[in-house]
């Protein structure tokens, strides 16, 4: 079967983030709607499209739309109500915590009219109430999900920075997220917990407040979640811009600045926030990010190519990822560094891993780590779908 790509659907969604609106008849609708579903954007081309009477010129297009709107109305429904569930039950036990990404982000940047697309709750706990909190969530009909999360106990999720995600029992779009910290970085690369928990941001959801990070640590997060993703990169992208809009002088913010160099997050953030300047072509952003690289880093790279960079993945394996990680890190020191621990990592990741997980200590292994640096490895349909 012959290779297909998407460059007419992934320029019309480029251009439906900036505001220059075609006619879709112009494009396949089948692999545009597949395209706004992988980035998680059928939320955005709804409102656009219908805003500007196109979305009724391709009636595939139209009932794909409007059905995957009446979806997301009534997920994010169910989704805050049960936050607003779940606030009470830990405000209950005195335990504090964070709610970030999704529910955050649509509650305080994106515009009321818009559903922002979101499938869980993610929420924060420090590491010593993970047990609490998740004993709490089996007791209201929660189930962990099975995977590799599910092969750490809790103890050692707390202790390693390991998510664990949930799901109800009977209502399955319920999902929540629970995290002991938040990644910042290549490999095991986490925000401190002191970092997480100062001067957090408060936003509502139907009248209720909650905590979120505070903005410095939540952009730097947001660039690493960016690049370090293909599913819904577009959206996080997205994500991006609209919160550097609504916060027009994180650039200057000291906390900020201090985060990129406790974290080394320089490269990191302004490859994220180069490449979202150009798909929007926002120039005043553009600025501020070279202002804030000071010439340091450039984006060479061809894992951050802008024309294949929004195409349905077919490699992301531990080679590619390890050729990105490098790519971001800053110094050689750190890189080395990094190589180390990716083909031999630390016992205390090691012991409580599952049989399946150890077979990446074997010299197969060791190989394919070391190629994945020569760029021979899987990267062949990269940007390209059977």
């Amino acid at each position: 079967m012959s290779k297909v790509t998407y460059n007419q659907e992934i320029n019309f969604i480029i251009g439906l983030l900036r505001g220059n609106l075609e006619n879709t008849s112009n494009f396949q609708t089948s692999d545009l709607i597949q395209l706004l579903k992988y980035h998680r954007l059928n939320g955005y081309a709804y409102k656009s499209l219908k805003e500007n009477d196109l979305l009724y010129h391709d009636h595939n297009l139209f009932d794909s739309l409007v059905a995957e709107h009446r979806v997301n109305v009534i997920s994010n429904s169910l989704l805050k109500g049960e936050l607003n569930k779940l606030g009470k039950l830990l405000y209950a036990k005195n335990i504090p915590f964070l709610v970030f990404k999704g529910f955050s982000l649509a509650s305080s940047i994106y515009p009321e009219d818009e559903y922002r697309q979101f499938a869980d709750i993610d929420i924060v706990v420090l590491p010593d109430k993970l047990k609490t909190v998740e004993e709490l969530l089996f007791d209201n009909n929660y189930k962990l999900i099975e995977g590799f999360h599910s092969k750490f106990n809790i103890e050692d999720s707390s202790r390693l920075g390991i998510s664990r995600p949930y799901i109800h029992d009977r209502l399955k779009s319920l999902q929540i997220d629970l995290h002991p910290t938040i990644s910042i970085g290549p490999g095991f690369k986490t925000a401190e917990i002191d970092d997480l928990w100062f001067e957090p941001e408060i936003f509502n959801v139907n009248g209720k407040k909650y905590r979120t990070l505070n903005r410095g640590l939540y952009l730097v997060y947001l660039c690493w979640h960016s690049v370090k993703h293909s599913v819904s990169r577009l959206m996080w992208f997205r994500d991006i811009h609209l919160f550097v809009k609504k916060n027009n002088d994180i650039f200057s913010d000291k906390n900020f600045n201090d985060y990129i160099e406790k974290y080394g997050a320089g490269k990191i953030v302004y490859t994220a926030l180069k490449l979202t300047s150009l798909i929007f072509e926002d120039k005043i952003l553009s600025i501020n990010a070279d202002n804030l690289n000071n010439g340091r880093f450039k984006i060479k790279n061809s894992y951050f190519n802008l024309e294949k960079l929004f195409l349905p993945r077919n490699d992301i394996s531990g080679s590619t990822r390890v050729k990105r990680d490098i790519y971001l890190i800053e110094t050689p020191k750190e890189r080395l560094s990094y190589l180390f621990r990716a083909i031999f990592p630390h016992p205390d990741y090691i012991a409580e891993l599952p049989s399946t997980v150890k077979s990446r200590l074997n010299v197969n292994y060791f190989i394919n780590r070391i190629r994945s640096t020569t760029g021979r490895s899987d990267t062949k349909n990269l940007g390209k779908r059977q």
